[in-house]
Formats: structure tokens, sequence, C-alpha cells
């Protein structure tokens, strides 16, 4: 998947600016799990190149075993499943209202053009290397992209879904800090 110049330019910049941020908030730059930090930082680059993407987040999920190695046991897609009714979600985000900004619930968080409809992830490559530190799930499928930017269509065609729901999306934004 090939970008535009404009477009090669943001992620660069926006990769930049999240290294930066996960630096000084204590990390090495290189983390994964750093969505939220990476769609923030993907929003802010845009505005350099005048173009406008807003935060999205809820859930996503990549293929990870194609159908010929489905064997009907096995998971064959890995992400983040957004509940907003589990307990686990609701005790994260009351942690959050009262302060404690520590964590996020199970979410994804990606930006979005919504002129274009373009889901715009700079984190879809590390999907595979998430899916074994969580779950302990190989990924013999075909590997995400390491960036992702372009349309639902584009996501069908690589069995991966982005669902934005409304919810998630006010808890990014109280997790902006």
């Amino acid at each position: 998947m090939s970008l535009t110049s404009q477009q090669q330019k943001i992620v660069d910049l926006a990769l930049t600016l999240v290294n930066k941020a996960l630096i000084e908030a204590g990390g090495t730059g290189q983390e994964t799990g750093s969505c939220w930090y990476c769609a923030r930082a993907v929003v802010e680059a845009a505005k350099k190149y005048d173009k406008r993407l807003i935060l999205r987040a809820g859930s996503a999920y990549w293929e990870r075993l194609t159908p010929a190695q489905d064997d009907g046991v096995a998971s064959t897609h890995f992400g983040y499943v957004w509940e907003p009714n589990s307990y686990q979600t609701r005790l994260t985000v009351s942690r959050m209202k009262a302060g404690d900004l520590s964590t996020l619930p199970e979410m994804h968080v990606w930006a979005a053009d919504p002129s274009m409809g373009d889901v715009v992830d700079l984190t879809s490559g590390l999907f595979p290397a998430q899916a074994m530190k969580i779950s302990g799930m190989d990924w013999p499928g075909k590997l995400p992209p390491k960036h992702f930017w372009g349309s639902h269509g584009k996501l069908d065609k690589l069995n991966a879904v982005y669902e934005s729901h409304p919810d998630a999306i006010q808890v990014a934004k109280l997790w902006t800090v």
C-alpha cells in the first residue's frame, strides 16, 4: 500500500512526534500499545499540512489466519474490542473520571479523514506483536501493513475491521493529557 507524498510527510512527522511523546512519558519511543499517542500525533501532524484528521476509537481487528489456515478452533482475528458495558471498562472509565489516567480500557484508537472516509492507523503493523504479547497467539497469516491509510473498502479486502464508537471516542478524549 503506497501513500501519497503528503500522506508520507504526515506519517513521518507523526512518528517523530509520537516517539518524542513516548520518551517524554518515560518510555523508549518504540512501545507497542501506543495507539492513542500515534492517533494524536497523526492528527497534529496533519494540521501542519492543512489536512484535517479526527480522533476515532472503538473496536479494531485484523485477520491473523487465512481461511485456509482456519482449523475451526483458533481465533482467526486479533484486535481490541470496545465493550462499554463490561465491568472492566466501566471500572476503568470511572477511575479515569476520578483523575486516574494511568490506563485506557480495552479499545483501539486511530485517526480518520472525514472528507475521504479513510482510516489512518500508524499502529496496524504492531498487531502481530501485540497478539503474541497479550494472548500468546502467533500470526501465520498475511501481516497487516506497518501503517494503514485507506478506505473501509481496502480494510474489507484485508479482512480487517475498524468500528468507531461515540463512547470510546469520548473516553479517548478524556485521556487527552
